[in-house]
């Protein structure tokens, strides 16, 4: 029987070829981002999506797997943790306001492409916190600011609170770059005691997905994403000893296709720089880029404009009720129920027709996909595909 090593955290060696796959080394990949891959789509939606009559078989036919006996399906063979939250695939695992079901988010696509691709189990490790930028928060170590980003940087914080110190300002480039490394390690170390299922069988940390980015352009574009996202790939698998680690990137795709007026935005710089390191040569074969885009729906902007506008007519009706008393003094006081019933009945109506359908299909505002579970289960599942096609490499 020949012996192999397997290249994970403390390379584990283990009899190949023998083995059943309830004992071979758990496949693990990272899941790292901000608030998209967190997930905001809702249950619910997949809900709708089986039962509405008008719904076209090749959509049902994807999502008819996430659910069984009226229930939402859990994968015992992938696990997840995600910041604590602990068990098997299902949904539940994003982070989300509830309007219609639970939570989910790109995991839901990949695990389950990954769990159909291994007969070894799955572990999904998810690290993503909300509104955190490559550009600062996940700032590799081999990318380290500049002076004048760190001046820059102290500046602006000491604005609104003078006491802040260089050393915090400095601890904060990086600082969730150093929690991914941290939790990843930690459930690694951990496996027996965070998951029942676990039989010592050891682990091999295979890939990783990166979904993240509105941050860096809603600053205008970070023009060096494409060679921080490197740095952080190339940190990342010499931090975790993990050389050989495969990763996806997701494409910012909120809005659709790049048209013209958009060429050089920060939607359009961010893009580019996202797509860079999968055509860099030392990265051939191992990292790829998913392009989200194309799941775009934009009948679901149309729900999100009648909101906004009926939410602005409502601003508009308080300041005016305002304006009546103490000369506008009280404008930020008035409140909703302030205004006369019929009033406000008028105002809301057309978004109160519209809510229910809104709620079958959507849940947020653009820069979360609309928090539509239709967009979240796909973009998941490409990126699974893409990273089955990086396995086959």
């Amino acid at each position: 029987m020949k012996r192999i090593t397997i290249p994970a955290i403390g390379a584990i060696t283990i009899l190949s070829t023998v083995l059943p796959a309830a004992q071979r080394p758990v496949k693990v990949f990272l899941l790292v981002g901000q608030s998209n891959m967190e997930g905001k789509g809702q249950s619910g939606h997949i809900d709708y999506i089986l039962n509405d009559p008008n719904t076209p078989e090749k959509d049902k036919t994807l999502f008819r797997r996430l659910v069984k006996d009226g229930k939402h399906v859990a994968r015992d063979d992938v696990w997840i943790w995600h910041l604590g939250k602990i068990g098997n695939l299902t949904v539940g695992f994003g982070k989300a306001t509830e309007k219609n079901g639970k939570p989910f988010g790109p995991e839901l696509g990949l695990g389950h492409v990954l769990g159909d691709y291994y007969d070894e189990q799955v572990l999904l490790i998810k690290c993503a916190w909300g509104g955190k930028s490559l550009r600062r928060a996940f700032r590799p170590p081999s990318y380290p600011p500049s002076k004048a980003e760190l001046e820059a940087a102290i500046e602006k914080t000491r604005r609104k609170d003078p006491g802040t110190t260089k050393e915090s300002i400095r601890g904060s480039f990086g600082e969730y770059y150093q929690k991914t490394i941290a939790n990843t390690r930690e459930v690694l170390a951990n496996l027996k005691s965070l998951f029942p299922g676990y039989k010592d069988q050891g682990y091999e940390l295979v890939g990783m997905f990166w979904f993240q980015g509105w941050n860096d352009l809603i600053q205008g574009g970070n023009p060096e994403y494409g060679e921080q996202l490197a740095s952080l790939i190339r940190d990342i698998r010499k931090d975790l000893k993990a050389p050989n680690l495969l990763v996806v990137i997701g494409e910012s795709g909120q809005g659709g296709p790049i048209t013209e007026d958009k060429k050089g935005s920060g939607m359009d710089i961010v893009r580019q720089g996202q797509a860079a390191p999968a055509k860099m040569p030392e990265f051939k074969g191992t990292v790829a880029f998913a392009q989200t885009h194309q799941f775009y729906d934009p009948s679901l902007k149309e729900y999100v404009e009648l909101y906004n506008r009926c939410a602005g007519e409502m601003r508009k009706a308080k300041r005016k009720l305002a304006q009546r008393h103490d000369g506008g003094k009280g404008a930020k006081k008035a409140k909703k129920t302030d205004i006369p019933r019929e009033v406000r009945d008028k105002i809301w109506m057309p978004w109160e027709a519209a809510k229910q359908q809104w709620l079958n299909v959507g849940s947020d505002q653009s820069y979360h996909f609309y928090g539509s579970g239709k967009i979240f289960y796909q973009m998941g599942n490409l990126f699974g595909k893409e990273m089955v096609q990086l396995l086959k490499k």
